[in-house]
């Protein structure tokens, strides 16, 4: 069960969910709490694509506001209509925080100035090392208030 204190919303998953679309595997594994979205090799993503990901995503969710790890290692630039809607309401209405794997240090400076300039609605940090993005989300999930139980366990 993932319970979002703020909005009082309850949706029950069970098992790992995956999606693949056109530039991403998206998947939600329950006993971690939050999203995994990893930018396929060679992705060109235009801001239809990052829609349609992002629509993917929130249903996998039940549009439940959850922290996303984002591992764009694959992929280094955006689109200007890309770059605001990742950082739009839209999208902070749905995550409640996003840790994104970066592998380089161009890619970080990018990164930084993004946020900087963007101010996501959300908690954004860039990480080289999954161990410490998951870390953060973690502390995110307990900041939040936000539980993540296998109800399929506990009936």
């Amino acid at each position: 069960m993932i319970e979002v204190n703020s909005k009082n919303i309850f949706i029950f998953i069970a098992e790992m969910l995956r999606s693949e679309t056109n530039n991403s595997i998206i998947t939600f594994d329950p006993k971690e709490g939050f999203l995994r979205v990893t930018t396929k090799s060679g992705s060109d993503i235009q801001l239809e694509d990052a829609k349609h990901d992002f629509e993917v995503a929130a249903k996998m969710v039940n549009y439940a506001k959850v922290p996303v790890l984002a591992d764009s290692r694959n992929y280094t630039d955006h689109t200007k209509e890309v770059r605001d809607f990742y950082a739009s309401k839209e999208m902070g209405d749905h995550m409640s925080a996003m840790a994104v794997m970066v592998d380089s240090l161009a890619t970080r400076i990018i990164g930084n100035f993004f946020i900087i300039t963007h101010k996501p609605f959300f908690p954004t940090k860039l990480f080289t090392e999954e161990k410490e993005a998951i870390k953060w989300i973690n502390e995110i999930l307990v900041n939040d208030k936000i539980m993540v139980e296998d109800k399929v366990a506990n009936t």
